[in-house]
């Protein structure tokens, strides 16, 4: 990995618990890049959580699929984000994790973070903060959204998503408010209308 991945990796790790100099040099040892064109997958459905990835540079959606083969976006990843396929590792995962613009990751897989993380009480913390925000945004976002209107989803979606709607296209922002492209498009304008000076 090179020197400006993990700088990049050790300011995103440091937000959450600081790490002593030995867990530095053990992830730049057993960590590797990764990349992904659009529209790869990370993982998909029936998947084992096998790798822990931090997203370097790009855009990924994590969607599932209807009985009737629709998809529903669940959440976006960006840059300085950390995932893995599933929760519990050694579980085959439910969900779908795709690039939606060219990525580069920065992955371990989760048998070797295990082993540091038993050698390393930092780094087992630093796990522990992050799952529990996970768990955290996740239970907000799903009790905002049962009774938001399609409006209120949308600047949920901008404010959480700074500059994700120009980077993506819009279907893929409907598909995350669970609503039809064409009703976005009427809350964007309403909402622009508002926003207009004068």
């Amino acid at each position: 990995m090179d020197s400006h991945g993990l700088r990049q990796l050790k300011s995103a790790i440091q937000t959450f618990e600081s790490q002593p100099l030995s867990v530095w040099q053990a992830l730049a040892s057993r960590t590797y890049p990764r990349s992904l064109n659009r529209q790869d997958h990370f993982s998909q459905a029936g998947d084992y959580a096998t790798e822990f990835a931090f997203l370097q540079e790009g855009v990924l959606r994590i969607y599932c699929l209807s009985e009737a083969g629709e998809e529903w976006n669940k959440h976006f990843l960006l840059e300085d984000d950390f995932f893995m396929a599933g929760i519990v590792p050694g579980q085959r995962t439910d969900v779908n994790i795709q690039a939606l613009t060219p990525a580069k990751l920065i992955c371990i897989s989760f048998q070797e973070l295990r082993m540091l993380m038993n050698r390393h009480p930092s780094l087992n913390t630093f796990f522990q903060k992050l799952l529990l925000r996970y768990l955290l945004e996740k239970h907000r976002k799903e009790a905002f959204f049962l009774s938001a209107s399609g409006r209120e989803k949308y600047r949920y979606f901008l404010q959480r998503f700074p500059g994700l709607e120009n980077r993506i296209a819009q279907y893929q922002i409907a598909r995350y408010l669970g609503i039809t492209p064409t009703q976005l498009s009427r809350i964007r304008r309403q909402i622009q209308h508002v926003d207009s000076p004068g």
